[in-house]
């Protein structure tokens, strides 16, 4: 009742009705991502508890006069298949950033173009650990004190 787009008809995207459709858009926003677009982040590498190194990427915000530091910082977590460089995660950002919001992309352990090579503890998972979003949560309050933080 409170929520009526849950029980409404669902209507795909009018350019891209079928599931071969949506790839092929899917795939052209990548490429053009990648070859029309700069890269819009600030790299900053965090070690991890157990030594491991990961990459977290920044987008600083856009002035913008309702913005300022009353908006949170918000930290985004890539897909399974993706880090910082997907068109998806970059668009995110960006878009966060024109709106005041500074954000970051947690790249996850062997993302992001940070081989865990030479590691002591090299353990993956295909979403990622919990501990890891600890760390990175405690570097953003280090960085960003006294800021509310949003995990996307």
């Amino acid at each position: 009742q409170r929520c009526p787009a849950l029980n409404a008809w669902y209507w795909p995207t009018w350019c891209a009705p079928h599931n071969l459709m949506q790839v092929l858009l899917l795939l052209l926003k990548e490429v053009r991502g990648r070859l029309l677009e700069r890269n819009p982040y600030r790299r900053e590498p965090l070690q991890l508890r157990d030594g491991v190194w990961i990459a977290l990427d920044w987008v600083d915000a856009d002035p913008v006069p309702m913005g300022g530091p009353d908006l949170p910082v918000c930290v985004l977590l890539h897909g399974a298949f993706m880090d910082s460089s997907s068109v998806t995660m970059s668009d995110m950002a960006r878009t966060l950033a024109a709106r005041g919001f500074p954000s970051v992309v947690m790249n996850r352990r062997g993302y992001g173009g940070i081989s865990l090579d030479g590691a002591a503890s090299a353990r993956v998972s295909f979403y990622g650990f919990d501990e890891d979003l600890d760390d990175v949560l405690e570097a953003v309050a280090r960085r960003e004190p006294g800021r509310a933080v949003a995990v996307i």
